[in-house]
């Protein structure tokens, strides 16, 4: 099994659709091989030149039609693109709802485009629990350019933040009287604003609302295809620095999120299994309302004896 993922690997490096999506299935549903290639792939940092950017604001503001556009214009350079649309789960089969191709059917037989839909199951953030490893595996393939369309507005899709060389947040006239509330998430996040759909009345006033965000705001219609140009440039000249902070700060974000996500796995498995001792007394306290959680958190992270027996670090060791 372990050689088998290895060769979808080095043939999914060499650009072949068919293992490349075979390869992130398996990243999707978790085979222990798959992920293990990916983070040797990791481990060897050789993840290539691309360039990440993110594409997200609230439903309706036309991303899927701007990527088009995006599309086609790195297309007529020669680039490679590759695009993850990362859509609410199927409540059914657990995967996206929209089918790869479905939204921009243009490139959908162009062999310098590859495109995936992943499916978020649940996960917030505007991304999946993979779209790191599915990143990784793009970014040391033979792109260019990767495209990532988010689900999400506000503090539940910020997470691709910390995933892309540059997000673009893509607004419409219709938001203005949003803007002040969107500021505290969705516009935080913003390396530069789009204000699409630009042809109808009020943009222009929105637009220098959005001014003192302290990002570039351009004005674009992409289903008319103007001001696109304009936007491929500004990307081009945010693309240098930021690319490299994000390279340097990217494995100790996914180390802070791993951890994260396996003492909170960790902690409902202890407590699961039924608490004991001084771990028992927290979750009695917590129960009948005696301590708040964040009294809780506070009063395990004080006493180290208290948090190594929460975790039960050891204790397979110990058997």
């Amino acid at each position: 099994m372990r050689r088998s993922h290895d060769t979808l690997l080095e043939k999914a490096l060499d650009g072949h659709v068919r293992s490349l999506g075979r390869l992130i299935s398996a990243i999707e549903d978790g085979e222990p091989a798959a992920i293990e290639a990916v983070e040797m792939l990791e481990a060897g940092g050789d993840r290539g030149g691309a360039h990440v950017l993110a594409i997200t604001g609230p439903p309706g503001v036309g991303k899927s039609t701007l990527i088009e556009r995006l599309i086609t214009r790195y297309r007529s350079r020669g680039e490679r693109v590759a695009v993850l649309l990362v859509d609410p789960s199927s409540p059914q089969r657990g995967g996206a709802v929209l089918g790869d191709r479905l939204r921009m059917q243009n490139h959908a037989t162009d062999p310098g485009v590859f495109m995936r839909s992943l499916g978020n199951r649940g996960h917030l953030g505007g991304v999946t629990r993979t779209t790191s490893e599915v990143l990784w595996l793009l970014e040391a393939g033979p792109f260019e350019r990767i495209l990532v369309e988010t689900v999400g507005v506000g503090q539940s899709g910020l997470e691709i933040r910390g995933l892309a060389d540059t997000v673009l947040v893509v607004l419409v006239p219709e938001g203005g009287d949003g803007v002040q509330a969107m500021k505290a998430g969705l516009l935080e996040i913003a390396d530069l604003l789009a204000v699409n759909k630009a042809d109808r009345p009020g943009a222009q006033q929105f637009a220098r609302q959005l001014g003192d965000v302290g990002v570039p705001v351009l004005c674009m219609s992409a289903g008319r295809d103007e001001g696109v140009d304009e936007l491929v440039e500004a990307l081009e000249s945010l693309r240098g620095q930021q690319q490299q902070e994000r390279r340097a700060r990217e494995p100790v974000r996914r180390f802070t999120a791993l951890m994260a996500e396996q003492i909170g796995a960790r902690l409902e498995q202890i407590i699961g299994a039924g608490a004991e001792g001084a771990v028992e007394a927290v979750v009695d306290d917590l129960r009948a309302r005696r301590v708040s959680p964040q009294g809780a958190v506070r009063r395990v992270l004080s006493d180290p004896e208290l948090l190594v027996e929460l975790l039960g670090v050891g204790e397979e060791s110990g058997r």
